[in-house]
């Protein structure tokens, strides 16, 4: 239970390997033979200079991504793995429950995208030809390395419920019980783990997009009536609410379940014994994390609300750009 389940996976080897796999599929597919020769609105596009600060985003994105790929899916299937043998439940039917709701985040995903891609702010016919369908590409493989950071909350949630309800119906002996404050800590991790994969994944879209809106913009001024920045910060505001929608609710979750599982260990049952058991109940607190200092407070906000905060910077940014 004293496994780094991040670090595990980011060995050196692995995080050149997959930074470089990263930097040449972007390059396939924002340098290489695009746009093409022919393509004269595409060549007007890529003049500017603030194009190759749009390239360069792609190809810090891709790499990111990629080397998020193999924490992210690794976290999820050690955990899941743990989660079925510790529950006792059915794979198949845990596999079908993510499933769906990797489908249902998908379709809300697509929306999302959808919805934007219908207002008509008149940008589209700058793109070189076969631009969207390589932003496309590049939002698919972003949500690949997303999801498994979302299931993992997810997981962690059904983990944190069953944990309350196992303190509160059973008897447990002081092996069982030590068993789960390990649980509790390796939760906490992974929670906090995940959250910083997401957030940091997610604060590129807001840049990306004030990027492109900056080539735009050197293209045609006009674009910037049309495609303010304040669209750009609603876009950072959108994915920082959907990172808040998983994670606070798995943070509340687990919490309360790092709460009862300390009453159950040191409950306030005796005056003569008050002082000495709240100081263990504050170890025990710090151990679990259950009341989060200020310090924590303002690291996890940082990550939380970094989709938010990269396009405030990011208008910021295309002030000098644009």
């Amino acid at each position: 239970m004293n496994e780094k389940p991040l670090s595990r996976y980011l060995s050196p080897i692995n995080v050149f390997g997959a930074g470089v796999f990263g930097g040449i599929l972007a390059y396939s597919l924002f340098i290489y033979n695009h746009p093409k020769p022919d393509d004269a609105v595409g060549q007007a596009f890529s003049q500017p200079m603030s194009y190759w600060i749009l390239v360069f985003l792609m190809m810090f994105t891709s790499c990111l991504i990629t080397i998020s790929l193999i924490p992210t899916w690794g976290m999820l299937i050690g955990f899941f793995g743990r989660y079925i043998n510790k529950n006792k439940v059915s794979a198949g039917k845990e596999i079908f429950k993510l499933f769906v709701i990797s489908i249902f985040a998908a379709v809300i995903v697509f929306l999302l995208f959808l919805v934007i891609r219908s207002v008509d702010i008149g940008i589209y016919e700058y793109f070189p030809r076969g631009h969207l369908p390589r932003i496309s590409f590049m939002i698919g493989y972003s949500f690949l390395a997303i999801l498994p950071a979302a299931l993992t909350m997810i997981l962690i949630h059904s983990c944190a419920d069953e944990t309350f309800v196992q303190v509160q119906v059973s008897t447990l002996n002081d092996d069982q019980l030590l068993n789960l404050v390990n649980e509790m800590r390796l939760h906490r991790s992974l929670l906090q783990a995940s959250l910083v994969l997401a957030g940091a994944l997610l604060s590129m879209i807001p840049l990306i997009a004030a990027a492109t809106r900056a080539n735009l913009v050197a293209i045609n001024p006009q674009i910037e009536q049309t495609y303010p920045m304040s669209y750009v910060i609603i876009f950072g505001l959108i994915f920082t609410i959907m990172l808040l929608l998983v994670y606070i609710p798995t943070h509340l979750a687990l919490s309360e379940s790092s709460r009862n599982l300390r009453d159950n260990i040191y409950p306030l049952k005796s005056i003569t014994e008050l002082k000495e058991t709240v100081e263990k109940r504050k170890s025990l607190d710090e151990l679990l994390q259950t009341n989060v200092g200020v310090t924590q407070n303002l690291k996890s906000g940082m990550v939380t609300l970094a989709p938010l905060v990269s396009s405030l910077v990011a208008s910021l940014l295309g002030i000098n750009i644009g």
